[in-house]
């Protein structure tokens, strides 16, 4: 098939920004269907990672930040329990 293999497990962006568009805070439904899409996309781009969430945005005063979190393979397994 054409689609990319994600190699780690992503976060599943899409029902969590569902769950806090319901409590009226959230990113859209365009802006986290991108940011789900990113976040496959890193997964696909980066091979070592075992897991990788959205950790949040910081909204800058040029620019506005997405940050993702993930755990590499090879990582000290205790942190990588924290994810």
């Amino acid at each position: 098939s054409c689609a990319p293999q994600v190699l780690c497990s992503v976060q599943n962006f899409m029902e969590d920004a569902a769950m806090f568009e319901w409590a009226g805070t959230g990113f859209g439904k365009q802006e986290s269907f991108h940011i789900a899409m990113s976040l496959r996309k890193l997964a696909t781009e980066m091979p070592t990672l075992l897991k990788l969430r959205l950790w949040g945005k910081i909204l800058g005063t040029g620019a506005d930040y997405y940050v993702a979190e993930g755990a590499l393979k090879g990582a000290d397994p205790s942190l990588v329990s924290l994810l």
